[in-house]
């Protein structure tokens, strides 16, 4: 085994190359660290944080990546949100373990790589590391990383627009108990208030509505639930919505006819759920896969597949001690070679198809398959929906990001509703609530802000995207295109405006308090003000004076106001 390390400089980016001749030993690991002064060091992030976003430590935890799994990056920052350290490595496929946070005998931050070479399936491996010390703003320091990964190879699924599109999902509302004439009752309904998709997620493969996963692996859809399903997807396409459904792509359930021929080809057997994840590795397996995710979508004419349970492909009991990667376990190259094959072959029969993905498995390796990332499940939860949606869109460049699927009590306030969908301003919205069963109030604030984010969903996915202190959460995040500009604020806390070539600015509040204050650098002249409140309708409309400092602009919770340039 031969090594040649070579590396560059440009412009305070630092790339170090690592070529490998020869074939890694099923033992053999590749190690790297670093030091680094920690000097006006505030915070850090990573693919896979979600809640997180302390400095850590070198002994206090690490975090593991691979084709299904996270990505291999992370970015320390300070408290202006200025990049200080930002590393990234070019193959997010092999087994990697991160450790990074404070050395606390010298002050100094410290990171370590450990990849399991082999697990890419490459002889004469090569591996670069990226270390980005700019002091420019975090998320273009993350946008960089995304760069870096598609020069390498790694460039996302073409999205085409219905992935755009907002969605109404049946999973919250209606978890596996389905039916044909409810899911037609409410797909009327979506589409009058706005909605361009309908995905049908986990029930319709089955009977039985007692959850687990014990029928899935067969993917014949129920007839007792669905009648005749074909009938069923066409009906919702002529309402004029794109039907997708929901598998768990790598599940065999207990119930199911394929389990005698598959039951000895797994990787574990989860006992109280009824199900086993499938042994990759087999070609059979992944080709009985592929197989069964086209015949559905051929047969019922589907538009898309939401492609669930990536991430259960690699029992995580391996990772943590520095042995064969796929030891019992399963290699995580055999998990894009079974993305690689659904993939080409749902885009062979339909090019334009829709495939979500979810975020567990959002890395630059799964999205070269996936044209839509959803937020990880967090029903009911706006703040952590806003949180997870900010995350991907940092790291998903053009790949569009989903809201996990919204949900809220009946009996709740019309300003709560609002916050749920304001939350997720960002991100294409899902919302899972029955339609049928809403207030009527609830119903006019759901399709204002549907349509709201429809006629504006081109500076919200498309413009500039800056969400500030992500250590807090994202209280403030933004989206600029061209001379507009859209800003959602999640917390009484001032925010800087550049007016300078702003014509329109959109200000959505969904802090508790009816004023917004925003802080301008110099004297911008006069705007009008329309200010709505969450239903849609115009409370006041004025002429405003944006001065030098402070601008207190008054904004009803859960409303907005919209600013025009008037000279």
């Amino acid at each position: 085994m031969k090594c040649e390390i070579s590396g560059s400089k440009k412009s305070g980016i630092f790339t170090f190359v690592f070529n490998f001749t020869g074939k890694f030993d099923s033992n053999d690991y590749l190690e790297i660290q670093w030091k680094y002064d920690a000097i006006d060091t505030h915070s850090f992030w990573y693919s896979t944080a979600i809640r997180s976003r302390n400095l850590g430590t070198n002994w206090g935890g690490d975090y593991y990546t691979m084709a299904n799994k996270g990505s291999p990056m992370g970015i320390f920052f300070n408290s202006k949100m200025e990049n200080l350290i930002t590393f990234a490595i070019s193959d997010p496929v092999s087994i990697t373990r991160i450790t990074s946070g404070i050395l606390e005998e010298e002050s100094k931050l410290f990171c370590r790589f450990i990849i399991w070479p082999q697990s890419s399936g490459s002889e004469n491996y090569s591996v670069s590391i990226m270390v980005d010390t700019r002091r420019i703003p975090y998320f273009h320091a993350i946008e960089n990383v995304e760069n870096f990964w598609e020069k390498k190879g790694f460039r996302p699924a073409k999205a085409p627009p219905q992935c755009t599109l907002p969605v109404y999902s049946t999973w919250y509302s209606f978890h596996q108990d389905l039916s044909r004439e409810e899911l037609l009752e409410e797909a009327k309904l979506a589409k009058l208030v706005g909605f361009g998709s309908i995905f049908i997620d986990d029930g319709w493969q089955t009977s039985d509505n007692a959850r687990g996963y014990g029928y899935t692996g067969d993917w014949i859809p129920s007839r007792e639930k669905l009648g005749d399903p074909k009938s069923l997807v066409s009906q919702l396409q002529d309402y004029g919505l794109k039907v997708v459904f929901w598998l768990a792509a790598p599940f065999v359930g207990r119930y199911s006819k394929a389990w005698s021929q598959y039951s000895d080809r797994i990787l574990y057997y989860n006992e109280q759920e009824k199900f086993a994840v499938l042994d990759v590795k087999d070609p059979e397996v992944r080709g009985y896969i592929t197989r069964k995710i086209l015949e559905i979508v051929r047969e019922l004419g589907l538009d898309g597949v939401k492609l669930d349970f990536i991430d259960a492909i690699h029992p995580d009991t391996m990772l943590g001690s520095k042995k064969d990667p796929d030891e019992g376990n399963q290699n995580p190259l055999y998990t894009e070679f079974l993305m690689e094959s659904i993939y080409n072959s749902l885009t062979g029969f339909k090019e334009n198809i829709m495939i979500e993905i979810r975020q567990n498995f959002h890395g630059p390796a799964m999205r070269k398959y996936g044209n839509i990332v959803r937020a990880t499940d967090c029903p009911q939860d706006y703040l952590e929906n806003r949180k997870r949606t900010a995350d991907l869109r940092l790291l998903c460049g053009s790949t569009p990001v989903h809201s996990d699927m919204i949900m809220w009590n009946p009996g709740d306030k019309a300003e709560t509703v609002a916050k749920h969908l304001i939350n997720v301003l960002f991100a294409v919205p899902q919302v899972s609530v029955n339609l049928r069963k809403l207030p009527g109030e609830h119903m006019e604030v759901l399709k204002f802000w549907i349509n709201f984010w429809k006629n504006n969903s081109d500076i919200i996915m498309n413009g500039k995207f800056a969400p500030l202190y992500p250590e807090l959460g994202f209280p403030v995040i933004s989206s600029r295109k061209g001379r507009s500009e859209i800003v959602g604020i999640y917390a009484p806390i001032a925010f800087e405006i550049q007016f300078q070539g702003l014509n329109d600015l959109i200000l959505v509040n969904s802090s508790d308090f009816n004023i917004i204050p925003v802080l301008s650098d110099r004297e911008e002249g006069i705007f009008s003000r329309k200010e709505y409140d969450c239903r849609g309708k115009l409370i006041s409309e004025v002429k405003l004076e944006i001065h030098q400092g402070v601008n207190i602009i008054r904004t009803l919770t859960s409303g907005l106001s919209i600013l025009h340039r008037l000279n």
